[in-house]
């Protein structure tokens, strides 16, 4: 397309109107826009009229945004953002050659989008098919013209090396790549992209050859260049409000050298980039201090062209990045430790609450609440300093203890000294505060030769000087935040001396106290989160009072926290509720409208939901809680289920949950009501929990949706369980198709159903309901025959060990008259899975385990004098088989292999089954999964069991 063509010259006026005010004329402008995207050559024109230098600054760069637009939707048919028609190859070609070029224009705006666009192709095409594009940039490069070198040195970063074109481009590039840096006479753009370029290759390196002998070779000349630019540029005099792009990219490569190819490192670090590093944070607290902390300096500024921070703060923030990462290197660590107390003594004070946090405490407090929070969010210099502590407490606990116990108190008393001089005083005692909070759950892990503070000094040395009254709320919030994990750490560590009973009842009060309306938010949303932690710790009734209390507030609360700190106050209140029923009947009737209202409205946060569903989990547990949400919750929920087809998937998926919850506890009968209204009001339950079965099983049977699915199965499961033999005709025939259906879905999607426990509950409470349990029972068998999966295996097998359990006569009768297309009978499938699965592998819940025991012993009793289950298993043979690499065989375990089956008899390996039992005395692991735990909690109660 030549310039002066009918379409550019229309393109250029329809560009003219896309910029003009009036709605109207710009909404046609894009519209015509939209018809010229249809037509061949279109991009050519935006590509034309973005390198022409004699129309207006703002048609270039809207050219430039069209352009990267047109690409992403007309290039390929294979991406999502595809668009028909797709761009003529010839039109491709042309774009590929001259687009480089636009990216050298002088303009760094335009030049900016062509390069974007450079990615956006490279991204489909190169390399197999844009070869032309490495010998294109890389003469580029031999340009005089800086802005070539520019262009090109921008399009390499963008480009994804495999490991050929790496080993060839890298050695070439890279000595380009720093000379271009060194050289103070190049543009600051030209040394800065050079320097991200090199990060890019960098990067590229660890990916594709991590572990190549040729690393060596190829980084050795870039660390012999690239430290004594870090030793000597880091340490030029620190201007505050200047630009430190270079200087931060110079840290950054250091961090990509010493996280991935430390090795490569191990002369360097200790002698060059820690004592340097170490000067520069020196050198930048008392700046950083004066201008950031105290001063009315952003600490978000500068941003380069890419929209990169390049100010003060950020480059303190990589500093401190790579602080982390050599704290999380086994080969450098210890070269911090000799400085580990002076680092915490500077850590606390870079700590520090700045003023942007302080206006942000006072704009949008739930916001400063959130970011705190917020472990992923970049350039907060608060997290960078606590991931640091992390990185080193997992390193060595003991040393980083003692370092940030020592830092704390010199802090605090320095602090404390400046109290009646500076009105700032509290904000060095507030960071130690926090310091001190992030290790005091270690106390516990650390050697006995660490000196730990009492908890009398804790609360005098610490916690009272940042509570006392005139409070100051933004160092009583973070003394009640950190009081919640002094009160974990004191029961965990199970201390009952007098005096720490004192400390407890005394931190306890003021937590509770912390909630009330009277302070702000953001220190009511602290004491929130450490109350979820007193009562987590102090689960016992002299809690009630205070949970209450907490309950009510957390409640009061909730119209105050966003989006973002909202689960905060629900964890406080679903901790509070935990610790008693009493707490339930007195505060069930404030806590339901408010929790209903906040689910409706906010049903699409999976966080907000977690915690609501959590809540009504804890309100089920006492009868006049589940009283209330039968009345009140168990309508709104019903409704959503009926109104699914227009309801979004996740707000119908949690009416199933929730509705779940209170079908668990259908018998329960509320305290106090009269013995002749018992049998009455248990009837008129049982009936409800019907109709609510038919429709979740109308549901369930209904959707395709697999978290629907499942979420019915569940509560389904449960309300079986609950009517049990009162199940009416018309419920049991849904539940029955509802269950068919289930047993016919595909094995991946059943992976994540528990279908064992619907089935279990049919053939262990309904079992008088159903005409034939062997049909059930045949249908159970055949989709067995066709699953692989262990936990699907697991939990088909469930119904059935239930059904030997009940009666193992009719158990082997039924199964031993069911006929399978492979010859044998239902029998002999069951019990060779079934004992394969104990033996080799074992059930997975304790109570399952239990229950398979159970059965077991029953059948082994009855095979004594019953020959059907004395036939011949044909069991599998395990043999160790040698490592493949018998050069390394001393680090490689044998692998068991089957190498060939032998006959067993039925009966024999039952009792070998049995014995498997009796062996396994151990009590089971805290951390071991327990299968629905409500279930097994009821099932234990079984006296058939």
């Amino acid at each position: 397309v030549q310039w002066g063509s009918r379409m550019s010259l229309e393109v250029l006026r329809v560009l003219e109107n896309v910029l003009r005010p009036e709605l109207n004329i710009r909404q046609q402008a894009e519209s015509q826009l939209l018809e010229y995207a249809q037509q061949p050559g279109y991009a050519l024109v935006l590509l034309e009229l973005m390198g022409k230098h004699d129309i207006p600054f703002d048609y270039r760069q809207l050219c430039g945004i069209l352009l990267k637009q047109h690409i992403a939707k007309h290039w390929t048919t294979q991406t999502d953002k595809y668009v028909p028609p797709v761009m003529s190859d010839a039109e491709k070609r042309q774009i590929k050659n001259a687009i480089p070029l636009v990216a050298a224009d002088a303009n760094q705006r335009i030049a900016t989008a062509a390069c974007v666009c450079v990615d956006v192709i490279a991204r489909f095409d190169w390399p197999d098919h844009w070869p032309e594009l490495l010998p294109q940039l890389s003469a580029m490069t031999q340009s005089r013209d800086t802005n070539h070198i520019t262009a090109a040195v921008r399009c390499f970063s963008f480009l994804d090396f495999g490991e050929r074109e790496l080993a060839t481009i890298f050695p070439v590039l890279t000595p380009l790549l720093l000379a271009n840096f060194e050289n103070t006479a190049n543009s600051p753009e030209l040394r800065r992209y050079s320097l991200k370029c090199l990060l890019s290759l960098l990067n590229c390196l660890n990916i594709v050859a991590p572990g190549t002998k040729q690393l060596s070779k190829l980084l050795s000349p870039v660390i012999d260049r690239i430290i004594p630019l870090f030793g000597s540029m880091l340490l030029e005099p620190i201007d505050t409000q200047g630009n430190f792009a270079n200087r931060l990219l110079l840290v950054q490569v250091a961090t990509v050298l010493v996280r991935d190819f430390s090795k490569l490192l191990k002369n360097v670090v200790e002698p060059v980039v820690v004592p340097t590093m170490f000067r520069v944070l020196s050198t930048a607290l008392e700046p950083y201090c004066a201008t950031i902390v105290y001063g009315n300096q952003h600490s978000h500024g500068i941003t380069d062209n890419d929209g990169d921070r390049v100010d003060f703060s950020a480059f303190i923030w990589q500093l401190l990045e790579l602080l982390q990462t050599i704290a999380g290197c086994n080969r450098f660590h210890s070269s911090l430790l000799p400085h580990l107390n002076q680092i915490m003594i500077g850590l606390i004070a870079f700590m520090q609450l700045t003023q942007d946090q302080l206006e942000l405490w006072v704009t949008d407090p739930n916001e400063f609440i959130a970011d705190e929070d917020d472990e992923l969010k970049n350039y907060s210099i608060r997290i960078a300093c606590e991931s640091f502590v992390n990185e080193m407490l997992d390193m060595c606990p003991n040393e980083v203890v003692a370092a940030v116990i020592a830092a704390v108190n010199y802090r605090c008393a320095e602090s404390l000294q400046m109290k009646q001089s500076n009105p700032n005083w509290w904000r060095l005692f507030e960071a130690a505060v926090y310091m001190f909070g992030l290790v005091i759950e270690e106390f516990g892990e650390v050697k006995s030769n660490v000196a730990l503070p009492a908890p009398q000094q804790i609360l005098s040395h610490i916690l009272a000087p940042a509570l006392a009254p005139p409070t100051v709320e933004y160092l009583q919030a973070r003394a009640l935040w950190c009081s919640g994990r002094v009160i974990s750490f004191s029961v965990e560590s199970q201390t009952h001396q007098s005096d720490v009973a004192q400390m407890l009842s005394q931190l306890a009060q003021l937590i509770v106290d912390g909630t009330s309306q009277s302070h702000s938010i953001p220190v009511r949303l602290n004491a929130a989160k450490a109350c979820s932690r007193l009562c987590a710790a102090l689960n016992n009734d002299s809690m009630i009072p205070h949970a209450i209390t907490i309950v009510r507030n957390c409640v009061q609360l909730i119209p105050h926290a966003s989006r973002d700190t909202l689960h905060i106050a629900l964890d406080g209140i679903s901790t509070a509720l935990k610790i008693s029923p009493t707490v339930v009947d007195q505060t069930n009737v404030i806590v339901q409208p408010t929790l209903l209202a906040l689910w409706i409205s906010l049903h699409n946060d999976p966080l907000i939901s977690e915690s609501v569903m959590d809540v009504v989990k804890r309100l089920a547990s006492s009868p006049n809680g589940l009283h209330l949400l039968r009345e009140k919750a168990l309508p709104t929920f019903m409704s959503v289920i009926q109104s699914f087809h227009s309801q979004p998937v996740d707000f119908v998926s949690q009416a199933v949950v929730m509705i779940g919850y209170i079908l668990a506890r259908t018998s329960e009968e509320v305290p106090g009501t009269p013995v002749e209204r018992i049998s009455e009001s248990t009837q008129m339950r049982l009936q409800a929990t019907c109709r609510c079965l038919a429709v979740l099983a109308e549901l369930g049977g209904q959707h395709d949706d697999g978290e629907i699915i499942g979420s019915c199965c569940s509560s389904v499961a449960t309300g079986v369980r609950e009517v049990g033999q009162s199940i009416d005709e018309h419920t049991l025939s849904i539940v029955l198709r509802f269950a068919s259906k289930l047993l016919q879905m595909p094995e991946t999607s059943l992976v994540s159903i528990d279908v064992g426990r619907l089935f279990s509950n049919l053939i262990w409470k309904a079992s008088s309901r159903i005409s034939s349990i062997g049909d059930i029972v045949k249908c159970l068998v055949s989709r067995l025959e066709t699953v692989s999966a262990f936990s699907v295996q697991q939990s088909l097998l469930i119904p059935l060990i239930r059904f030997a359990v009940l009666d193992s006569n009719q158990f082997v009768t039924t199964l031993f008259q069911i006929s399978l297309p492979t010859g044998k009978n239902g029998l002999q499938l069951v019990m060779f899975i079934w004992l394969q699965m104990v033996c080799e592998n074992g059930f997975v819940g304790t109570y399952y385990t239990k229950m398979s025991a159970l059965a077991l012993s029953n059948l082994l009793q009855l095979a004594v004098v019953d020959e059907r289950l004395q036939f011949q298993l044909q069991w599998p043979v395990v043999s160790e088989s040698a490592p493949k690499d018998s050069k390394r065989s001393t680090r490689k375990q044998p692998q068991p292999v089957v190498t060939e089956t032998k006959a067993v008899r039925c009966d024999v390996k039952i009792l070998e089954a049995v014995s498997v039992y009796l062996d396994d005395s151990n009590p089971p692991e805290q951390d071991e999964e327990i299968v629905d735990n409500d279930d097994e909690a009821e099932d234990d109660d079984d006296e058939d069991d």
